[in-house]
């Protein structure tokens, strides 16, 4: 499959010739102004190399290819010019970063050569990226799957906290939302190297001794210095190891950049926590906002305001062969002697749905319908 690119230029006639020489080579889109080009971005991309003039009416080509940059930043930026002076050279590469320079009129051998090179570059960056990603992602699986069979409690709570997170940050819109729910995903990590009895107790409601309670306390700093390891999920491990700390000694307000998303980030897992416990108490939501609003200086008005309004009503009854990845278990699951095989609040994960199905192998050894809720996407 063809390489995309795209040549911004208001001559119509030099993207004409553009076209033609490589049309066979590449799939070519053209637009006459820096507008027209952002839209075909947003319409057609991303593209592997953007190639833009510089001297362009309203919005030229270092202005272009800055928004470019934020915009679609795996492409790769070529500059275009019949007059490079130094100062145009420098703002080209600071604000835009700049692949290569190109001169006007510019031979097609050598055209074509740099866009070899600046295709060979775009793969480079997202097959690096791709991989990232996918060891990423299979990192938090295996950490999250390992929660779950070692402390399904502690995963059912993860699983909780994620819904209330979620929810808070579509209300308020913030940025970094994939960064506030993975750490409330792995906000319980830390308790996979804490003992199991101490774990049971503290998940089921029971008392704990002092020296238990600090074990317990330490989970967080236990997930941070375990998560920080892990490429790209250093922000992340900083919101889980601070998911503790209240309101007074975060201070978002008075940060900015990383910090604030740390801040922000520890204040929602802290905010999700209090306000879980309310419902586990079986408080109502807008009794456990109300509660909660009593002390302004613990909670951020705005998020309180964005809980009021979570619903987490979207339940149904299902058959086990209906069950799916990311449900919420709302009850017990029960077999035919009446006794508990997974706690509710539990999410179904994968290794998960594959037990019950061995379980239910024997028809009747599982008692269904089973209620579950099913998170709004």
């Amino acid at each position: 499959m063809a390489e995309k690119v795209l040549f911004v230029d208001d001559e119509m006639n030099v993207l004409s010739a553009f076209r033609r020489h490589l049309r066979n080579i590449y799939d070519v889109e053209i637009a006459t102004s820096g507008a027209e080009g952002l839209s075909l971005i947003e319409e057609k991309g991303p593209f592997a190399v953007i190639v833009a003039d510089m001297n362009m009416p309203e919005m030229d080509g270092v202005q272009f290819l800055e928004q470019v940059k934020e915009l679609s930043p795996d492409t790769v930026r070529i500059m275009l010019t019949g007059n490079a002076t130094q100062k145009v050279a420098i703002d080209a590469v600071n604000k835009g970063n700049i692949f290569r320079f190109l001169t006007k009129p510019c031979p097609p051998e050598i055209l074509q050569d740099v866009l070899k090179l600046g295709a060979r570059q775009y793969q480079l960056i997202t097959a690096e990226k791709e991989l990232l990603e996918k060891t990423l992602a299979g990192s938090i699986r295996m950490l999250t799957d390992m929660l779950s069979m070692t402390n399904p409690l502690a995963f059912s709570l993860s699983a909780r906290l994620r819904l209330i997170v979620q929810h808070i940050v579509r209300e308020l819109k913030l940025e970094q939302a994939y960064q506030y729910e993975l750490a409330a995903m792995l906000s319980q990590v830390g308790t996979v190297m804490l003992p199991q009895d101490v774990l049971l107790r503290k998940f089921a409601g029971g008392e704990l001794s002092l020296e238990e309670e600090k074990q317990f306390s330490q989970h967080p700093t236990i997930a941070r210095k375990f998560l920080e390891r892990i490429p790209r999920l250093e922000q992340v491990a900083k919101i889980v190891g601070s998911q503790d700390v209240p309101l007074q000694r975060m201070h978002p307000d008075h940060t900015q950049g990383d910090e604030w998303v740390v801040a922000m980030g520890a204040h929602l897992l802290y905010t999700a926590q209090v306000f879980d416990k309310y419902l586990t108490q079986k408080v109502p939501t807008k009794e456990a906002v109300y509660q909660m609003r009593k002390d302004p200086k613990e909670f951020m008005p705005e998020v309180l305001k964005a809980l009021s309004t979570i619903d987490l009503q979207n339940r149904k009854q299902l058959p086990i062969s209906k069950l799916q990845e990311g449900m919420i278990l709302e009850e017990d699951v029960m077999n035919s002697q009446n006794e508990k095989v997974l706690p509710k609040g539990l999410e179904l994960t994968y290794p998960i749905l594959l037990e019950l199905y061995r379980l239910s192998e024997k028809p009747g050894s599982i008692k269904e319908p089973i209620q579950v809720i099913i998170p709004s996407r």
